[in-house]
Order: structure tokens, then C-alpha cells, then sequence
């Protein structure tokens, strides 16, 4: 789904810190796309009966007592059809991934991204936190998740986002999905199209994890999505498939918990070394992820290409969000190239190389902090002086 994420490193500074900024920014492209398609098609008509409103905490923590309330009633009738058809008891396991299925669909059928795509451009709305996404009853994939992640921790589950960029043959595109951990595996389940992947066809509670979706592919399970939904119904005519996003296209990013490697390629149009985040998170290091204690980091790799002798890294706009870490650059013959702290670094953004990497090599960008805190850099742009 195309949505370009925003170069001002000011907006993904908010009360969420960045995994909610990544959130907010995916997913938007397509379905308010479809609107803005239609535009004059709708011209004319009668606005939506309920128009958008503002949010409050309030409203939004009974939201989630009352839907952790409904999800666990839900689950009992459907714990005991299940059993009852098989004569057995559901495993550990069973029970857990279930009753997140069952979180699952109620986000999904209750925060609409159709109704994000009228509200947004249609009416000129801004709907900028959780508190607004509960108000309208509108989110797109990323206010989604980070209701479905706020859901599952009130029921006791673990669960982790997982972020997908790519270029596609339309530009950048991105999604996000939920994982929840369930009998010690990780379980890929898609909140907007109502989506898993099953191991075994007859067992509809084994669902693979996003892993193994990356190493054996999306055609070697069995699909299972909502085919009732309408919002799948509306993307689908537009895209023709909504899980287009698990396919390996060129320059792939899949984030797990807001950890991974982020690589950016050089710009060939400029003279000199140059790499900006174009439709991928353009920030460096640890940052916290609503639902869930401390993720990983995430690490910047700059494609070195056919650049010569470098001597220091510029790093535009920083904004950092931790002032007891540093930023270091490193490659993986040479080791460390680069240390400074980034409470310096946000003054001016230059990072001075203490000899140039090998020819070749590629630069890697990491933030050490303290442990299981929030510790990032955020960027506009990188370049480099030979």
C-alpha cells in the first residue's frame, strides 16, 4: 500500500515515540487514494450522518475495557464450538492464538479504514491520535495495530508489530501486521484484511509467523482471509491482492518489533555520496513499541557503491531522543570508524570518520544507549565528505 513516510523528523516525535509515528504514517496511500480517485464521482452529495469528532482518554481506555470484555466472551463460545467439534480440549497454545484471532477481528471490524479515507480527504479531517482513531471508528493499517497490540496486552497476550517497505512498480509501498507469540511461536496475523496462514489446512489455529512467510513464501501455506470485508474489497479492486506486500520485490524492509536494518541506496544523480530515506524509517536505534517492552534497534546501512575515500558522515535535520547514547558508524571488515555522542551530534550532525572503510564496504549506522530505554536519531537526509 504506497505511503510515503514524512521527511520532518519533528513529526515522529510524539507521546508513542517512533513505533507509533511508523504506525500512523503506513498504510494511507491506498484507501484514501480510492477517495480522492472518486472525488468528483462524490461531489455533491450528502456528507457522512456522523461527522469526525475529537477524542479523549477517557472515552479511549473504556473503548478498550469494553472490547477486552467482548473479546473474552466471544472466545469462550467460539473455545467451546471449537472443542466441542473435535471432542478435545484446545492446547495452551491453541487457547492463546485463538483468543487473539478473535482481538483481531474485533479491531478490524470496528476501526474502519474506509471510513479513515473519508473522514482524512474527503472532509479535510486530521485524525492524529488513538484517542481520535477510537472517536470516529477509523484507522488505517497502522492505528489498527497499535489498537490491536493495546488489546492483547489488556488480555495478557505478548504481540509485536511487523513492518513492511518496498519498491514496488508503483513506488514506496508499506503495511504493517501483528505477531502475536503463542506456544513459544510467533503467529503473522493482518488486521486489515482479517488474514493468517495456516501450516496445516485442517488446523485452522496453526498459523505460521511472518519467518517463515520470509524464508518459504506466502504460496506455501494456506491462506486464510475475510473475503466479507469491504475494505479488502475495495483494495482488492484497486491492487487485485492485498498480500502483494509479503512478495520479495527490490529493495525490501521488514522491521520485527521495530528492529532490523534499514538500507538505503546511494543517489547516483549526485556528485557526491548521498542517501535519502525515500518511503522507509529514517531514524537509528532502540525505540519502544506500544504493547510491548523494549524491541531491538534499528541499524541504517548505507550503500558505499562505487564511492571512493570518505572522511565523515552528515547527517541532516537530527533530532535525537536520548542524550546519554552515541551514534557509530562501522562496516563489517573494518570494525569501528565512528563514536561520537549524540547530545554533540544533534548540534551540527557531522560524524567524523577516524579513517576512510575499505573500498566497497558498506556503512552501518547504530545507536548505543542505555539497555531497554528509548535511544534514537532521527534524520531527513545522509551524505558524506570524500
Amino acid at each position: 500500500m504506497t505511503a510515503p513516510l514524512t521527511r520532518d523528523p519533528h513529526r515522529w516525535i510524539n507521546k508513542f515515540g517512533v513505533a507509533a509515528a511508523v504506525a500512523a504514517a503506513l498504510c494511507v496511500g491506498l484507501l484514501v487514494g480510492a477517495f480522492a480517485t472518486d472525488r468528483s464521482a462524490l461531489r455533491g452529495r450528502p456528507a457522512l450522518a456522523t461527522a469526525p469528532v475529537t477524542g479523549d482518554e477517557d472515552a479511549t481506555e473504556r473503548w478498550f475495557s469494553s472490547a477486552a470484555t467482548t473479546v473474552t466472551t466471544s472466545f469462550s463460545y467460539a473455545k467451546f464450538a471449537l472443542e466441542g467439534s473435535r471432542n478435545a480440549p484446545l492446547t495452551p497454545a491453541e487457547r492463546e492464538t485463538l483468543l487473539a484471532m478473535t482481538a483481531v477481528r474485533y479491531v478490524s471490524t470496528r476501526l474502519s479504514p474506509l471510513r479513515y479515507g473519508y473522514v482524512v480527504d474527503m472532509q479535510g479531517q486530521k485524525i492524529a491520535t488513538m484517542d481520535d482513531v477510537i472517536a470516529n471508528e477509523a484507522g488505517i493499517c497502522g492505528n489498527q495495530v497499535e489498537a490491536t497490540l493495546r488489546l492483547l496486552r489488556k488480555l495478557g497476550l505478548r504481540a509485536r508489530s511487523v513492518q513492511y517497505y518496498r519498491a514496488g512498480p508503483k513506488g514506496n509501498e508499506s503495511h504493517i501486521i501483528v505477531e502475536v507469540l503463542s506456544g513459544g511461536a510467533w503467529r503473522f496475523m493482518d488486521v486489515t484484511w482479517r488474514a493468517w496462514f495456516l501450516r496445516d489446512p485442517k488446523n485452522p489455529l496453526d498459523l505460521v509467523s511472518a519467518g517463515d512467510l520470509a524464508a518459504y513464501g506466502r504460496h506455501a501455506y494456506t491462506m486464510r482471509l475475510d473475503s466479507t470485508s469491504m475494505t479488502g474489497l475495495v483494495a482488492a479492486s484497486v491492487t487485485g491482492d492485498v498480500m502483494s506486500y509479503l512478495d520479495g520485490w527490490r529493495h525490501k524492509v521488514v522491521l520485527h518489533g521495530v528492529s532490523g536494518s534499514v538500507r538505503l541506496l546511494r543517489d547516483r544523480r549526485k556528485r557526491i555520496a548521498s542517501w535519502t530515506p525515500a518511503g522507509v524509517p529514517n531514524f537509528v536505534g532502540r525505540t519502544l513499541e506500544v504493547g510491548e517492552l523494549a524491541q531491538g534497534a534499528v541499524e541504517t546501512v548505507l550503500e558505499r557503491g562505487d564511492a571512493k575515500r570518505l572522511r565523515s558522515i552528515q547527517l541532516r535535520q537530527p533530532v535525537v531522543a536520548c542524550a546519554e547514547g552515541s551514534i557509530v558508524a562501522r562496516t563489517a571488515i573494518d570494525g569501528e570508524l565512528a563514536r561520537r555522542p549524540l547530545r554533540e551530534l544533534q548540534s551540527d550532525g557531522h560524524l567524523p570518520l577516524t579513517r576512510s572503510p575499505s573500498v566497497g564496504q558498506d556503512i552501518i549506522l547504530s545507536v548505543s544507549g542505555p539497555p531497554d530505554e528509548a535511544c534514537y536519531l532521527v534524520y531527513s537526509r545522509i551524505s558524506a565528505l570524500m
